[in-house]
């Protein structure tokens, strides 16, 4: 018995080779006929230059290219003349370091604390704090406030209780945090994207491989960031949203371009959060997959463990490896609190000696503190 095979079968040239082997010759020439009068593809006259047209599969390949082209949609392309350009200076989420409208990286290998870390500049921009205050461990009271930013967490590995939880437990090491912690909440707002799907990938149909566009779940995530008015979008993962091959420079263009495109018009930052790769190529780089991530990103940055000499010790440190409108910022030497979040050091040598005492806190303790759920009555 022959399989039957669906319209999106018939019509994608993965699934092609396998629809020509399989359908009959009768069922074959039914089939050019009624896709050659659906797309207007001219079939041969004569018989026997239409058995040989049918046979060797061009008319159906005529279908499938016209049906990709009536399938792609036409995007506009224009110039932009020069009195049209409004002059206005440059915004930031995060002086230097996180440029607004446009897209930023942020690397580091699993399990170094970079979630942590994007949830106490979470409460930082969504209280209007300056940016990397908790970083401090010595607070200026006396500093000047910003406006605090709306923006949107779009998280696809933990869920919007643990986000919670982890901001509360970054509170219970923080004493402004637990003061703006309304602030907090009312700017941020987290959409659950597990099992969502990707944001951008490759339409049904297109049979060249770097061809792809948002699909619905990116366009539900944008809706979301203008119904917001959001400042900030932050994805978390990269490896959740971007549904082409990361070794496709073409398509990681096209991906970081559009979003690009849209964080400007829509006056919204992104910042997506990327995993380190084990070879050590990668981790070098701060990136997997083609160059283009690093080329197309306006801004990246890689929290890593460094090592500081053979004798001396390791200890961890926010690097910012690109910037493409402002100077590449020096280091930050950091110390993990055994609580999750982040300080910074004095100099390396303190950041040397925090790292110690946080690994021989976390061996004798095994992360009691996990199951301490006093932070959570903040409310």
């Amino acid at each position: 018995m022959k399989k039957e095979f669906t319209v999106e079968e018939l019509l994608n040239p993965q699934t092609f080779d396998e629809v020509s082997r399989q359908i009959n010759a009768e069922a074959r020439d039914q089939l050019a006929k009624d896709l050659a009068l659906a797309f207007a593809i001219p079939l041969p006259e004569d018989t026997q230059e239409k058995v040989k047209a049918l046979d060797n599969r061009t008319v159906l390949l005529a279908a499938i290219k016209e049906y990709n082209h009536r399938l792609t949609e036409k995007k506009p392309v224009k110039v932009t003349e020069w009195e049209d350009i409004p002059a206005s200076n440059r915004d930031w989420i995060i002086p230097n370091w996180l440029p607004a409208n446009t897209v930023t990286m942020f690397t580091g290998q699993g399990g170094a604390g970079k979630s942590w870390m994007t949830l106490q500049l979470i409460c930082e921009i969504a209280s209007g704090f300056p940016a990397f205050t908790s970083l401090n461990p010595i607070y200026n009271q006396n500093s000047e406030n910003l406006e605090p930013r709306n923006l949107v967490l779009a998280t696809y590995e933990d869920g919007p209780a643990e986000i919670r939880r982890r901001i509360h437990k970054i509170a219970s090491g923080i004493e402004w945090v637990t003061k703006e912690m309304n602030v907090i909440k009312s700017h941020t707002h987290i959409v659950d994207m597990r099992g969502v799907g990707s944001i951008w990938g490759p339409g049904m149909g297109n049979h060249i491989a770097n061809t792809g566009d948002l699909l619905h779940p990116g366009e539900e995530l944008q809706r979301i960031c203008e119904e917001k008015q959001a400042e900030l979008l932050v994805i978390d993962p990269l490896s959740g949203t971007f549904g082409g091959n990361e070794n496709d420079r073409t398509a990681v263009y096209d991906f970081i371009s559009s979003l690009r495109k849209w964080g400007d018009s829509a006056k919204c930052a992104i910042l997506i959060i990327g995993h380190l790769p084990k070879n050590k190529e990668g981790k070098d780089a701060g990136f997997s997959g083609s160059t283009a991530w690093e080329a197309s990103v306006r801004s990246m940055w890689m929290l890593t463990k460094k090592e500081e000499g053979k004798d001396t010790g390791e200890y961890y440190a926010l690097s910012h490896t690109k910037a493409n409108y402002a100077r590449i910022q020096n280091d930050k030497p950091l110390i993990k609190s055994n609580y999750g979040w982040w300080e910074l050091a004095k100099d390396v040598d303190d950041a040397i000696k925090g790292y110690e005492e946080y690994q021989e806190a976390m061996n004798a303790t095994q992360e009691e503190h996990d199951d301490d759920d006093t932070y959570d009555n903040i409310g």
